[in-house]
């Protein structure tokens, strides 16, 4: 079950917490893939943090600028090739980007945090929940 320490967080954009922790550590048991040498570098309190994080980017950065951004999507300008975003966009990909969710997944060798793809996908669907617009652009 999920800690105190979630009930807290915000969940009018996301998946419930609860459920997203019921489905990833007991119906997954996405905590045994720690035991094996691929995920041994993590345990729950990686995974956690890393939901948590993407939580609160989801909601700081990401679904505050949903409505306009449907309002003002990237424009493109073939004349001068060149591609025009809202500054809300930019911020939110750096933060998304400074997280480093954009590797969440990826090899340790190449720079990602290795965790596993579940995890990574409930990563995911914090921003995609958020602001389906921009996570179309991943």
């Amino acid at each position: 079950p999920a800690s105190d320490a979630h009930a807290n967080i915000n969940d009018d954009l996301v998946m419930n917490r609860r459920d997203l922790d019921f489905i990833l550590y007991e119906v997954e048991n996405v905590e045994a893939l720690c035991q094996t040498e691929r995920y041994q570098h993590c345990d729950r309190a990686t995974f956690d943090a890393a939901l948590d994080t993407a939580h609160q980017l989801a909601h700081s950065h990401f679904h505050q600028y949903n409505a306009k951004g449907d309002r003002h999507p990237p424009q493109y300008c073939q004349e001068t090739d060149t591609l025009t975003l809202l500054p809300e966009h930019v911020a939110a990909h750096r933060a998304y980007s400074d997280a480093g969710f954009l590797t969440t997944s990826m090899d340790a060798e190449v720079g990602g945090s290795q965790m596993p793809v579940a995890v990574s996908g409930a990563v995911g669907l914090h921003f995609s929940s958020a602001n389906a617009g921009f996570s179309a652009h991943f």
